[in-house]
């Protein structure tokens, strides 16, 4: 059951905390508004890529609520995915060494240099999406970006036909389908549709965007 952002980074806190290599990749990702298109291979080969060598990468959205969420670059300008906007941290998926991801949901945790403050829906709430994005830019040593959706896409639909205007259905190994940016070519190893359970459901829902499972060929997901 989702028990909310505190809930999930003390999770992430502690499970971070206790790998025993602290060189292992863990990766935290929401499940419940989201799918796995990638093998496990699909991930450690994307993560090298989208890294670039660094500790932690995190992925961005196309469309973040004023004061929820820290934009990386100029909104404005064209993006590496071919998504207008894509620059704002989303905290539904940060993948990365042990020790790395540990450091920074530490970071979070104690709201290092007030990094985490504040969500703006609550007062005085800590908000560990924007401890997330805050941390990132003061660490560029150790955390990077998916700008071309290497490992993880978020798909956020409220404001643009977003799934039919940049993604399409691919055939992919062994008779699988999967979801493509149709700019890049890249097809990501994990989807995140935020507010798939929402009231704004009927433009997130796939199904009714792209009318098409993805999946094996013939089999309905």
């Amino acid at each position: 059951v989702f028990g909310g952002w505190d809930h999930l980074q003390r999770v992430y806190l502690n499970h971070s905390r206790d790998v025993p290599n602290r060189r292992d990749l863990v990766a935290y990702v929401d499940s419940a508004d989201a799918f796995v298109q990638g093998t496990a291979a699909d991930w450690l080969a994307a993560f090298e890529r989208a890294s670039g060598g660094k500790p932690v990468l995190v992925g961005l959205e196309s469309n973040c609520p004023e004061g929820r969420c820290v934009p990386v670059a100029n909104a404005a300008l064209p993006t590496p995915s071919g998504i207008k906007g894509y620059v704002h941290v989303n905290g539904g998926f940060v993948m990365g060494e042990a020790w790395a991801v540990h450091r920074v949901w530490q970071a979070i945790t104690d709201n290092e240099k007030g990094i985490a403050c504040c969500d703006p829906t609550h007062k005085g709430r800590l908000d560990p999406q924007l401890g997330l994005g805050r941390f990132a830019l003061a660490h560029p040593e150790l955390v990077a970006f998916d700008h071309r959706q290497e490992v993880a896409a978020n798909l956020i639909n409220f404001d643009t036909d977003e799934w039919p205007t940049h993604y399409d259905i691919v055939d992919g190994a062994g008779g699988r389908r999967q979801l493509r940016n149709k700019h890049t070519g890249v097809r990501p190893c994990w989807m995140h549709v935020p507010g798939l359970y929402g009231k704004k459901r009927s433009k997130q829902d796939p199904d009714a965007i792209i009318g098409a499972r993805v999946g094996p060929k013939g089999r309905e997901y």
